[in-house]
């Protein structure tokens, strides 16, 4: 549970790690496609990649952003690519934009022979992304091969749509939002990302034991707003600020649950406009699977003011504070 409070100069202030706030850049998701390649390591033979990157600021995900791409061997002692090969350059990088790898077969075998476990569970090569003024100036995926393709491919978790529940009213769902999605100032929403049927896959691996099992892969939201909203589970309000809490110990995540669970009225996590006035603000939501498929979705929200006071041009004079911008 934290506690948001106002920054006083006396005091460190720590934005929610959900806030996108500007103006740097940053890096919210790198995909992999496909998200398990092959590479046949005795013939040479690799299956090439695409890598695609969610980078946002305040005004959205559009760029473009200056950005360079590296791939190495994954350390556990240094994290990233610091003495990673850079495969690619682009100063104009946008949120439509990939990149085309053919992954070097002598790079695969040597991640193969320098993993503590030789590759078992999928060979894993790093890609690094560096972002010109995004901070942190670097993320890192990996891409994890296999020696072939004995099941059906892997499939990122796509987004079909969205539904929003004002709480204590009945449900409103979209399955396809508008442009614009518009929530009152005030007044938390739940929401639920609705997948595409069948995005919760099932596949057969081998334990760590090398005996076969047959598992069902987990997904993982990441959940990112601008200043304007507030992402979590907000349980009471007071002088001061928000006391917010999260189901699994972050401000910006939340798993979807296991199929068959009944819905709940405050969906997988509560959003809320928070500026006074009407407003414009964007939610980014990641999606995860448990095998290394990524997918993203961008909402743009508009807060709707309905209180008097709140209305017009600042000083807004009696119009209560709603959040302070950090915890």
């Amino acid at each position: 549970m934290l506690l948001a409070a106002a920054c006083e100069h006396s005091d460190p202030c720590f934005p929610p790690q959900s806030r996108v706030t500007g103006p740097d850049p940053r890096i919210l998701g790198i995909s992999v496609d496909p998200p398990d390649p092959v590479a046949d390591l005795g013939s040479g033979a690799v299956e090439p990649v695409r890598l695609r990157a969610l980078i946002a600021t305040p005004s959205g995900s559009k760029g473009p952003y200056q950005v360079t791409w590296s791939l190495c061997i994954a350390s556990t002692t240094n994290p990233g690519c610091p003495d990673g090969t850079v495969i690619a350059a682009n100063p104009e990088w946008r949120e439509d934009s990939s990149l085309d790898v053919q992954v070097p077969p002598g790079l695969i075998a040597a991640a193969v022979a320098a993993d503590p476990l030789h590759g078992f569970g999928g060979m894993r090569v790093l890609a690094e992304l560096r972002v010109e003024g995004a901070k942190p100036e670097a993320a890192t995926t990996p891409i994890i091969f296999s020696q072939k393709l004995s099941q059906p491919r892997n499939r990122a978790p796509a987004m079909q749509g969205l539904r929003f529940t004002p709480l204590g009213e009945s449900d409103s769902l979209a399955p396809e939002p508008p442009a614009t999605m518009e929530i009152v100032v005030g007044q938390p929403i739940g929401l639920r990302p609705l997948l595409v049927p069948g995005a919760v896959e099932e596949y057969d691996t081998l334990d760590l034991a090398g005996h076969a099992v047959h598992l069902q892969e987990r997904i993982r939201y990441s959940f990112y707003v601008t200043s304007d909203l507030n992402i979590g589970r907000i349980l009471n309000r007071s002088v001061g600020g928000n006391i917010v809490s999260f189901g699994i110990g972050t401000d910006v995540e939340a798993d979807e649950p296991p199929p068959g669970t009944p819905e709940t009225p405050g969906g997988v996590i509560l959003l809320e406009a928070v500026q006074r006035g009407n407003s414009l603000g964007i939610l980014w939501i990641v999606a995860r699977d448990s095998r290394g498929a990524t997918s993203w979705r961008e909402v743009h929200v508009s807060g709707v003011e309905l209180d008097p006071g709140c209305q017009g041009p600042p000083p807004l004079r009696g119009c209560s504070q709603l959040d302070f911008g950090c915890f």
